[in-house]
């Protein structure tokens, strides 16, 4: 399967199971250098789920992963039969997994709980302005000079419902858009509802 069914068939899958949820695509985070495939926000959690084909390589999943955990509540891999194997050979058991056949989602492992996020981690996802704002400063300064005043400034606890209120902001009117517009299938023009459509404004100087 190509990449855009399996993200039809999570998305299928996450609006059954947690109506009151709001799920983005492609979320940048660290600084611009991670994008997450698919985020679900759910009650107080980030949920990320990270899409592997059979095509893709696994050989970065665990760097990936690792940076999830970072900023992340829960953390899934979504696989093929072809290759969920693999992909549980790779992913310690703290990492849920989900295998897509036929369109149809599966869930083989339910994901842990993360608590030891990285707060610096957490920072990374706002843009220059916000992290002005949040870190109450005036002076010119790079994005991970600002997200260290932030990370030094917010008790982890706060800095998490930080980001959660931002991804509600920048997810939560576009996939409203996608529940009122869905008719009888979900669509990869659905997909695109969802995903960051502009770039955060980063700079590292």
């Amino acid at each position: 399967m190509k990449e855009i069914d399996l993200k039809i068939a999570l998305l299928k899958y996450l609006i059954s199971r947690y109506p009151d949820a709001i799920v983005g695509a492609e979320v940048s985070y660290l600084f611009g250098s991670r994008r997450a495939d698919m985020v679900m926000l759910y009650e107080d959690k980030m949920t990320v789920y990270e899409i592997k084909t059979e095509n893709d390589s696994i050989a970065r999943l665990n760097g990936q992963i690792n940076d999830y955990k970072n900023f992340f509540d829960c953390c899934y891999v979504v696989g093929e039969s072809t290759n969920i194997t693999a992909i549980r050979r790779v992913v310690s058991n703290s990492v849920g997994i989900m295998c897509v056949t036929n369109g149809q989602v599966e869930v083989i492992r339910e994901s842990r709980l993360f608590k030891k996020q990285q707060k610096i981690t957490l920072s990374s996802i706002f843009g220059i302005e916000r992290l002005k704002s949040l870190s109450g400063s005036a002076k010119k300064a790079s994005q991970i000079e600002l997200a260290k005043k932030v990370a030094k400034k917010f008790s982890l606890p706060e800095l998490k419902a930080e980001v959660r209120r931002y991804l509600i902001s920048q997810y939560g009117p576009r996939f409203s858009m996608l529940l009122s517009e869905i008719e009888q299938e979900i669509t990869a023009d659905d997909i695109k509802t969802i995903t960051q459509k502009m770039p955060v404004r980063f700079e590292i100087l």
